[in-house]
């Protein structure tokens, strides 16, 4: 327990809660801004096992903000989930950091979610957040959603049981139905991207650790303007994924 001393002297935490985050398994869906950040404190906290999804290949372009990765990871176009696990690797022998350079997609979302113990949501992709929340309603599975974009972020725990990222957005169109809002398109402060994943983190601790301060409802924050806020989550009994168990995305198959 040396290794996690800092983390272990932190009261609400200790060496029992220390060994559950070791007993823990936790797949982080994307390894971009919110992925790197989030992996990345997930395997220095000691997570005993960390799995990293990600399709997509490093460019310059990443390097403001996904912190995980170099130049020279740029320059030979790396896979970005192959690249941090080989970093994380480096950083904690001691746990298990396994990589899949795929996108998630509802063919592998049994195969990629079904053995671990909490979800994060580290995407781009409004589709691939809708796969997440129908499997884990599905599941029975906790999951963490993050969204940055310019200098306003957004994050929520979903618990099974409660309400659901439907719930929230009243959506449930297939991502060419849903207005487009990236990072490619508005830009995003790094920063920002580092404070919704450092409270994604935080929220999987207290979940693996079986805290009862788990953070109800949707924490916005804009870092420019100074604004936070507390929004209110609350369970839509006509939710069509949560309360009708109708799944357009997990049962979605290239029609």
């Amino acid at each position: 327990m040396d290794r996690y001393a800092r983390q272990t002297n932190y009261r609400n935490l200790g060496e029992e809660g220390q060994k559950k985050l070791l007993s823990s398994r936790v797949a982080v869906v994307g390894a971009g801004a919110l992925g790197c950040v989030s992996s990345n404190e997930l395997v220095r906290a000691g997570i005993g096992f960390v799995r990293i999804i990600d399709g997509d290949q490093i460019d310059l372009t990443n390097l403001h903000r996904q912190i995980l990765y170099t130049e020279e990871d740029a320059k030979a176009q790396a896979n970005k989930a192959q690249a941090a696990a080989k970093h994380l690797r480096a950083a904690n022998s001691s746990v298990t950091v396994e990589d899949i350079g795929e996108h998630l997609v509802p063919e592998n979302a049994d195969r990629l979610l079904s053995d671990v113990d909490l979800v994060i949501d580290a995407t781009d992709s409004m589709e691939a957040r809708y796969l997440i929340n129908e499997y884990c309603v599905e599941h029975k599975k906790p999951w963490i959603y993050g969204g940055a974009v310019g200098s306003e972020g957004m994050t929520a725990a979903f618990l099974p049981g409660g309400s659901c990222f439907s719930c929230f957005t009243s959506v449930t169109k297939k991502e060419n139905d849903v207005p487009d809002r990236s990072c490619r398109t508005f830009g995003v402060l790094n920063s920002l991207t580092a404070i919704i994943a450092s409270l994604q983190v935080t929220e999987a601790v207290k979940l693996l650790t079986g805290a009862d301060t788990v953070r109800k409802g949707v924490l916005f924050v804009e870092i420019w303007d100074n604004e936070v806020k507390l929004l209110p989550l609350e369970k839509d009994p006509d939710c069509p994924v949560c309360g009708k168990r109708e799944y357009q995305y997990l049962k979605f198959r290239d029609e």
